[in-house]
């Protein structure tokens, strides 16, 4: 990993991959090829590359194929078997492995679009000034993902269930929130369904006869 700020403020990557990819239909996008590579591989590669201190991806659906597109990468692997419940129960999963004195980065697996430079800059901010727990980005006034926690919040994720994931604490703690405007509307974009694919420029696979696979 690459590491470059002074501050003993560090925060870790907690790479959400666990979900079923309903509205993809019988596909797990995350293992769709983004750049000749899985879409997660990529999302974590960045990661990587960031001045994050650890990385850390929550498995769930398809728990050995996502780890083994992941092979050969330093990262901690954490199993969510309620994977199905919701993504609150995601990141409760990968932020019991965050030390409680680190931040968390919470970074989708479907945003292959926000590149280590999004996370340094919210690094930057989070290490720039103690009182900064909130840090999230946002692209010519537009609000994006990924959003880095300081250590006050992780009793909080850790006792999230369900499908609303953070939104009801960002919510409580909005005017709290650093924001930390980027360069990229990356942080604007994920893969949800099928029609978010182009933009992306993927595209789900097709058979031998050329016909989208089921």
């Amino acid at each position: 990993m690459v590491f470059s700020s002074t501050s003993s403020r560090e925060a870790a990557c907690v790479v959400l991959a666990a979900g079923s990819s309903r509205r993809m239909g019988a596909h797990n996008k995350l293992l769709l090829p983004y750049r000749g590579m899985p879409m997660v591989r990529q999302v974590v590669l960045q990661a990587l590359a960031s001045y994050c201190s650890r990385v850390v991806v929550v498995l769930g659906h398809h728990a050995p194929e996502v780890q083994q597109a992941l092979s050969g990468l330093s990262v901690q692997f954490v199993h969510n078997a309620e994977y199905a419940q919701g993504m609150g129960n995601s990141v409760a999963a990968g932020v019991s492995r965050v030390p409680a004195d680190e931040g968390a980065i919470i970074c989708l697996g479907d945003m292959p679009r926000v590149n280590a430079q999004v996370l340094n800059m919210l690094i930057d901010a989070f290490q720039a000034d103690e009182h900064n727990e909130i840090c999230r980005p946002r692209y010519k006034g537009q609000v994006g993902n990924p959003v880095l926690w300081g250590p006050s919040f992780l009793p909080a994720l850790s006792r999230l269930q369900g499908d609303e994931g953070a939104r009801g604490i960002l919510q409580a703690h909005d005017a709290y929130v650093c924001w930390v405007d980027v360069e990229t509307d990356g942080v604007l974009h994920d893969v949800d369904q099928p029609n978010d694919l182009q933009a992306m420029g993927m595209a789900l696979p097709r058979s031998k006869d050329g016909a989208l696979a089921s």
